[in-house]
């Protein structure tokens, strides 16, 4: 497969994952990221019959599946997300970048966002004990780290929600077994800080859970020094993957 077909070719799994690719999320697909070489390869991709025209949220610009783009998703094995609205797709890129930088980074082993989740349900080896209602994390990874299973849900927080929404996702939490971290990104410490007071008051088992939090901002900005706040430790993602290996190695 020449370089060209697949930097398409992820460019249509990266679609179908999270709903749409953009500009910004293209560029880190290339391996020559000169600027004259990313405006002809996205050109290409706009020409290439598997997205639509491209959309704007300001100055960000993004491309969805068409339904050329969509059969072909399918074809290689993914479903493609459903097109999403302008709080959702600044959202999930948030949540798409920081992943793409993981992966790049060799820090995790795979990553899987919500709308695939849902279609695999215990294929990734998620186990609701409990309720109706049930949550998936906007992105689930394992770390690449020795020995058994290191998983990470991560959750985008950049709207503040109601303090009776963030007790239903941290009690849906507290009912799905196979997750050991979950990384709240937060666009500001307000949202943060709710989140840690329904934690407080429906005494979230830390023990059992680890919680993190981390700004946005930062995460998009410069992933690896973005702070990853503990209750009583802060980490870096380097940090954080550097003292997990260590103690598993210690142990085995």
């Amino acid at each position: 497969m020449t370089e060209k077909l697949r930097v398409v070719e992820k460019a249509v799994e990266l679609s179908a994952k999270v709903g749409h690719v953009s500009r910004q999320s293209f560029k880190s697909l290339l391996e020559d990221k000169a600027k004259r070489t990313e405006r002809l390869r996205w050109s290409e991709l706009r020409n290439s019959g598997f997205f639509t025209e491209p959309k704007f949220i300001d100055d960000f610009e993004y491309l969805t599946l068409s339904a050329h783009g969509s059969t072909f998703a399918s074809s290689i094995g993914f479903t493609p997300a459903a097109t999403s609205g302008r709080t959702q797709v600044l959202h999930d890129e948030v949540a798409a970048q920081f992943a793409q930088w993981l992966e790049r980074q060799k820090f995790i082993r795979s990553w899987t966002p919500e709308i695939q989740l849902k279609k695999s349900r215990g294929g990734v080896g998620l186990l609701f004990t409990q309720g109706k209602k049930r949550k998936f994390p906007d992105i689930l990874f394992d770390l690449d780290v020795p020995g058994p299973t290191v998983r990470v849900a991560l959750e985008i927080e950049i709207s503040l929600k109601t303090r009776r929404r963030y007790r239903d996702i941290l009690y849906a939490y507290t009912t799905l077994q196979g997750i050991d971290t979950i990384l709240f990104v937060t666009r500001n410490d307000a949202i943060a800080n709710a989140i840690r007071e329904v934690m407080a008051d429906i005494r979230f088992p830390e023990s059992a859970i680890t919680v993190l939090f981390a700004n946005a901002e930062q995460i998009q900005r410069e992933p690896g020094t973005a702070l990853l706040k503990g209750k009583s430790r802060v980490w870096t993602m380097p940090m954080l993957v550097q003292w997990v290996a260590e103690k598993r190695t210690r142990a085995a």
